[in-house]
């Protein structure tokens, strides 16, 4: 559901990639139909999304601290080795290590210190769209009825 989330951020804002922790969702969407009722239990109405500017070494340092809040991430593609990320590929291309690269979090994971990402940032914008209004904003798009599993786009795990 993490990687859903992160997808409709990434849409939503423009940006190259989208990162949310599953960590602090808190609903539990098993297979089958995916209700508005679902989708408002998964979030806190008060988060909203960030903009950061992230070198590519920080970024790979910021996603293999955190893969154990089992993250959802749009755009952003990890191939593991030995419990560890080997590659990250975004938009289909290696990570650039000294490139810059537009990302969307929610704030919670800005502003929480366990997730240490604030001290990476280049520069961050903080909108006033909530991550709840973004998701109703791809439901209202979607034609056909959103399933508990979803097709993974980037292969994320």
């Amino acid at each position: 559901m993490a990687n859903w989330v992160a997808l409709c951020m990434k849409k939503w804002s423009r940006a190259e990639g989208a990162i949310i922790s599953a960590d602090k969702l808190k609903g539990d969407i098993s297979k089958g139909p995916i209700s508005k009722k679902d989708i408002y239990g998964l979030l806190d109405y008060n988060i909203h999304i960030v903009y950061l500017k992230l070198r590519g070494d920080s970024l790979q340092t910021i996603i293999s601290s955190n893969l154990d809040k089992g993250l959802g991430l749009a755009g952003i593609a990890l191939s593991m080795k030995n419990n560890a990320v080997n590659e990250i590929r975004i938009r289909d291309k290696q990570l650039n290590p000294a490139k810059i690269y537009q990302i969307v979090v929610p704030d919670y994971m800005l502003n929480e210190e366990e997730y240490a990402i604030l001290p990476h940032a280049v520069e961050f914008v903080n909108k006033p769209q909530s991550i709840i209004e973004i998701l109703n904003w791809q439901l209202r798009r979607n034609k056909s009825p959103i399933t508990g599993h979803t097709q993974d786009t980037n292969n994320n795990r």
